[in-house]
């Protein structure tokens, strides 16, 4: 799967007293502004890079990734976003629950940074599963990144179905965000 010109092009921009370049200098904001904005397309671009990329493994492997893959019950009432290591437990769980009739889902995160706001909702395309946070930004003071970059996604616009009744994070807090609309 990697090409062996753009490791060597990797390998010949690396630091070596053979050709030596500058790098760190100091910037003025409007310079170093500029150079953030040209990175922009770079970023935006990188889901889509890395489904790509998951499809050729998929092709390569026979096993399928996607940077939000969701299992669960079709009209889920309760859906857990995860993560990491913990999800394939919950992966079990909820294909244990589905079987017994609850009405249950999971959405595991493959690709966290750059969060892809269209792929999650996407994933989670099910009217009601999460329901509308109203705007309490004190619930999110000392929040993780990723649970404030969830919830940004959950009132974005383009996201308007899902809807969030409370929230769980890995600190054993719930926060109850709004109620039901």
């Amino acid at each position: 799967m990697l090409d062996p010109g753009a490791i060597a092009a990797h390998s010949d921009r690396a630091l070596s007293p053979e050709h030596p370049v500058v790098r760190g200098t100091s910037q003025n904001p409007d310079a170093f502004f500029q150079g953030r904005e040209a990175a922009n397309a770079f970023h935006d671009a990188c889901p889509d890079v890395v489904a790509d990329t998951m499809a050729r493994f998929a092709e390569l492997t026979g096993r399928s990734y996607a940077p939000f893959n969701y299992v669960g019950h079709p009209q889920a009432e309760r859906v857990v976003v995860m993560m990491g290591s913990g999800a394939q437990c919950a992966h079990e769980t909820v294909e244990h629950l589905v079987a017994a009739g609850e009405k249950v889902g999971l959405v595991k995160v493959r690709l966290y940074r750059p969060f892809s706001r269209e792929r999650f909702g996407k994933a989670v395309k099910r009217e009601g599963t999460v329901q509308s946070a109203h705007h309490e930004p004190h619930l999110f003071s000392g929040g993780t990144q990723a649970l404030c970059g969830l919830m940004s996604t959950l009132r974005s616009g383009a996201n308007q179905h899902l809807k969030q009744l409370r929230l769980r994070t890995g600190d054993g807090v719930e926060r109850r965000l709004g109620g039901a609309s």
